[in-house]
């Protein structure tokens, strides 16, 4: 219930607290009253916890929603991992806490799988609800990057914060323009865009970008064969001449 009784003291409310702030406040307050004697440092007080107090939640739109009995220490990353996460069309940015029939808060989990942010990793009471709604729009991301995949949208990203949820480009992406095939109300349109408009692009939904590889040829090189110590490929330098050339391989 969120407090504790104790001899000569009453109630000491210790609801949301963690052990070391409980210890703290139940110190303080056993101090001013009926024991002085940890005031002055001629007695020492500790506490443990005991049994966790179990509550019950409900949640839907999960791959085996339902109403689950956990501890009251959960949050809502260990709830929706026990329910499987967000089924099929879920969403994974925009996820309800309900408590007292009212929309508490909203849950983006692609803070916490991108950057380990847990600050929205809000605690859970008796009673709450969790809703995972479907998703608003979805993009996918093929080709060169290191993660391909599908990512959902929100309304202010661009597409170079996408890039870094795929885990932006492969050692051997073509960096400087991606393809979009883009879907209207008729039919499909391709879009170049460009390194510089990484940052300005919001994908729509239904987009898939295509990030190509570079080219497999070279665009100075001179390759040295035959009666030299060093026959190999060298790089071509303006103005350079053959007599160069040798003399780079060590000559004949």
């Amino acid at each position: 219930e969120g407090k504790i009784q104790v001899d000569n003291v009453g109630q000491i409310k210790v609801a949301g607290l963690s052990i070391e702030a409980a210890k703290t406040r139940i110190k303080q307050q056993m101090a001013a009253t009926a024991y002085s004697s940890l005031a002055r440092g001629e007695s020492k007080l500790d506490i443990s916890l005991g049994d966790i107090r179990t509550i019950h939640i409900t949640i839907i739109g999960a791959y085996k929603s339902g109403t689950y009995n956990v501890s009251s220490l959960s949050n809502v990353i260990s709830a929706l991992s026990e329910a499987g996460g967000p089924n099929a069309i879920g969403s994974y940015r925009e996820i309800e806490v309900i408590r007292n029939n009212k929309i508490y808060t909203k849950v983006d989990l692609y803070r916490f799988l991108q950057y380990g942010d847990q600050s929205q990793n809000m605690g859970l009471k008796d009673r709450d609800v969790i809703k995972v709604p479907p998703h608003k729009g979805r993009i996918e991301i093929k080709g060169q990057v290191k993660r391909p995949g599908i990512f959902e949208l929100n309304a202010t990203e661009s597409f170079k914060q996408f890039l870094q949820y795929a885990g932006g480009f492969d050692d051997t992406a073509y960096t400087a323009w991606v393809k979009v095939i883009q879907k209207n109300e008729k039919e499909k349109a391709v879009k170049d865009l460009a390194q510089n408009q990484f940052t300005i692009y919001q994908p729509q939904g239904g987009d898939i970008i295509q990030v190509s590889k570079i080219l497999d040829r070279f665009q100075n090189r001179v390759k040295l064969s035959g009666a030299v110590f060093r026959p190999d490929v060298y790089q071509l330098t303006p103005g350079m001449r053959i007599s160069d050339l040798v003399q780079r391989a060590d000559g004949v």
